[in-house]
């Protein structure tokens, strides 16, 4: 092989590995390319998803309060109307009924209070109940339809685990204000403990959540 071949084989050698270097960091960029644009997309979809769940979670504790304060409400009117029996049962125990009192101390006022005064619902509250009570119900049943909706909506964001544990949730605050109707306090303990269940199985899936 002459001088002037060897001299062309080294260049077509270097041009070779020049292009071969090119391809390389040319593939190398489109595919650093890609994965940012994949990052990129994957942070937006899971901020977004954050964003929808924030939302209905926000919705369901709404309404979660909502059924509380019904009984809280409750409780309270039953003491405006009987403070003597009221008085007589906190001798027993220190108690005040407000926005952040426990369901569990609200049941216990209206199971002193109910057995004694009242038989049919709200024709024994008069006036207070449309007042007092209608109006808490009324939010209830309007609350009841927008988490329905807000639920069924966001389905792809939520999953279908936790769409699933949003759906108990949402059944078990349903059975609350369906017992409500019959003021079965048994009834209604039981099924707010089993609330409390439910809240904890979503709450402990939200935390799954990266």
């Amino acid at each position: 092989m002459s001088f002037k071949q060897q001299v062309i084989l080294m260049l077509v050698d270097k041009l070779i590995i020049g292009l071969l270097l090119a391809m390389t960091a040319y593939l190398a960029s489109r595919a650093l390319e890609s994965y940012k644009k994949r990052q990129a997309l994957a942070g937006e979809i899971a901020k977004q998803r954050v964003q929808k769940i924030a939302e209905v979670w926000e919705h369901l504790s709404q309404w979660d309060f909502l059924i509380e304060e019904l009984l809280r409400r409750l409780a309270q009117v039953a003491i405006t109307q009987h403070p003597d029996d009221f008085e007589h049962f906190i001798q027993q125990r220190r108690l005040k009924i407000t926005s952040s009192t426990q369901v569990h101390d609200a049941m216990e006022v209206l199971g002193a209070i109910l057995s004694k005064h009242y038989y049919v619902r709200n024709e024994d509250f008069g006036p207070d109940w449309q007042t007092q009570i209608t109006p808490i119900l009324n939010e209830i049943d309007a609350k009841s339809r927008v988490v329905g909706n807000i639920i069924r909506k966001n389905e792809f964001w939520l999953g279908l685990k936790l769409t699933s544990s949003c759906r108990a949730f949402e059944k078990g605050v349903d059975n609350i204000r369906e017992a409500f109707g019959g003021m079965d306090l048994g009834l209604l303990e039981r099924f707010f403990h089993d609330l409390d269940d439910l809240r904890r199985n979503v709450l402990s899936i939200l935390n799954e959540i990266e």
